[in-house]
Order: C-alpha cells, then structure tokens, then sequence
C-alpha cells in the first residue's frame, strides 16, 4: 500500500461512512465530497511548492512528485472525490456526469502527466525478445508498480471498451497508441510482455496468411468482471416507493423503477462507431507483421534488408 496524505482520505472516508448510514441530507454528502476534492487536488497543485517540506507530511509530497506510483493513485483519489460529488448532484442521471469526469480526467490529466509519459516509455523501450517477449533487462521495480496499476484502472474505468478513441487516438495503455505498438515486431513485443499479459486482460489471435510470409494479428480485450459480487445479477429492476404520498405535477403517483447494471464499465462509451454501437461490440485491432526468415544467410539480410 502506498501512503497518501490523511486530510483527503479522511474526508473521503467520511463521506462514504455518512452515504452508508443514509441519515445524512444529500446536500451535506455532495458538500464533504466537494472538500475532499478540493484537498485531493491540492496533493497535485502544491506538491513543487518548497513550503511543503517543512509539513509533517513532507515525505508524501515528495513522493507524489518523484514516485510514479504514488504520482498515478493521487490522480485516482481525486478522481474517485469527483466522481462521487458528481453522483450526488441533483440530477435524472447523475452516472453521466460522473463517468465524463472520470473520462476526461484519465484522457487528459493522466495521460499527460510528463512524469508518467516517462515512466510508461522507459517501459516500452526495455529490450525484449520479439517472439516471446521476454525481458532482455530487469525492469524497475517503480516502473513495475506503476505498469501495473495503470493496467488495473483502465480495466476498471473502461472495461472491455479500453480501446475505443480517446482524445482521438486508440490506447494500448495509458500513452501508448496502438497504431504505434503494430508497425514492427519490434513495438509489438510490448504486448508480449509478461507484466502486460497477466495484467493488461487481452485477447490475441494470430494466423499465418500470404503463404507463411505475414502473421495476422487480432488483439482485442477480453470481458471483465465488474461485479463487486459474484453473485449478483449482470442487472436488476429496482422499484422505490414513493414514500412522500404525493402526487407529481402530472397527477401519478407511481413507484421510482430504473434498471441497475452491476457489471458496466465506470466509464460509458463516447466515441464508438455505429457499428460498435449498435451491436455493443468492442474494437478489435487487425494488423499483419512481416514473418522473419530465420534461414536467410547473412548477406542475404545485409543486401535485402538495405
């Protein structure tokens, strides 16, 4: 676990301790949560400032500043504070609202954090073994960290929709584009790598076509649980009395029913194509890379390869 300043876990826990009780007034709720934001992303804006060293927390803002890790889960504490002050607006669907900011905030702020960008290319430039993948070098135990964390939020934030566009580009993960990672078997040996294929949850099929001279290539991602209970239903129709006895402006006075889908992504689809859409399928990557020769002679190579 990696430790973050008290002041916005506890207003966050704090929030989610009234939410559970439910005595609180929602207005009261939205108020702690939009506190719990504002000090959430104080941990990003002050921790350059040279007056924070001499804070008893000093260590934690240094860390937020030098540590990948600790850099990515500030960003998520301050998106899971506006997520839920988002939720508790007054609204028919408060879910959109909340699933933007968390969208935007992943696409934008995440994804151009110089520190991260770093991390997350020293990442993909470590030399590996294009048909397995297997690391040539050690890799760092902060990038490590940081790689699979990443990994874990995007899943939980996108689902099986992670590689729909995001500001404009489709993501392997976090900076990486996917038109990047298909060019050459070198970028592509990313995905083979074995932290990116026991984290990352994606499906590859491969096929030899062109008389054995290209493999084909179809990456996609693979279903998610999103459940926090197994055993409950992917959805449910939830029926709320109308406990005031009162009837609305149009005269009814009928029951509050909507449908509540326990196994959806945080994050909604914004980008899809109507096909996409229509049939709710998820993008599949299909690219084809060059099959080596591997009894080519040597000056073979040295004159072909020119």
């Amino acid at each position: 676990m990696v430790p973050l300043p008290a002041l916005p876990r506890m207003l966050l826990a704090e929030g989610f301790q009234r939410m559970l009780e439910g005595q609180s007034p929602q207005r009261d709720l939205r108020a702690l949560f939009e506190e719990a934001e504002m000090e959430a992303h104080r941990l990003l804006l002050d921790m350059d400032l040279a007056w924070r060293r001499q804070q008893p927390e000093s260590h934690l803002y240094a860390a937020i500043r030098h540590d990948p890790l600790s850099r990515l889960l500030a960003y998520e504490l301050y998106a899971i504070c506006g997520y839920y002050v988002q939720l508790m607006s007054i609204s028919g669907s408060p879910e959109v609202g909340a699933a933007a900011l968390l969208r935007t905030l992943i696409a934008s702020d995440v994804r151009t954090d110089h520190l991260l960008q770093h991390t997350t290319l020293r990442f993909e430039a470590l030399p590996r073994d294009v048909v397995t993948g297997e690391r040539l070098h050690p890799c760092e135990a902060p990038v490590e960290a940081f790689v699979k964390e990443c990994l874990l939020l995007e899943r939980d934030a996108f689902g099986r929709f992670r590689f729909d566009p995001r500001g404009d580009n489709r993501l392997l993960m976090h900076c990486l584009k996917l038109d990047d990672i298909v060019k050459t078997p070198k970028s592509f040996s990313v995905v083979l790598d074995p932290l990116v294929r026991r984290y990352g949850n994606f499906d590859l099929d491969r096929a030899v076509v062109y008389q054995g001279r290209w493999m084909q290539h179809r990456l996609a991602c693979r279903e998610e649980e999103h459940r926090v209970d197994e055993r409950l239903p992917l959805l449910e129709t939830v029926g709320v009395k109308n406990s005031t006895g009162e009837a609305d402006t149009s005269g009814f006075n009928e029951d509050l029913t909507f449908i509540v889908r326990y196994n959806d992504p945080i994050c909604r689809r914004h980008k899809e194509t109507s096909l996409e859409k229509e049939a709710d399928k998820c993008h599949v990557e299909v690219f084809e890379l060059a099959v080596e020769d591997t009894a080519r002679t040597f000056w073979e190579k040295w004159f072909l390869d020119r």
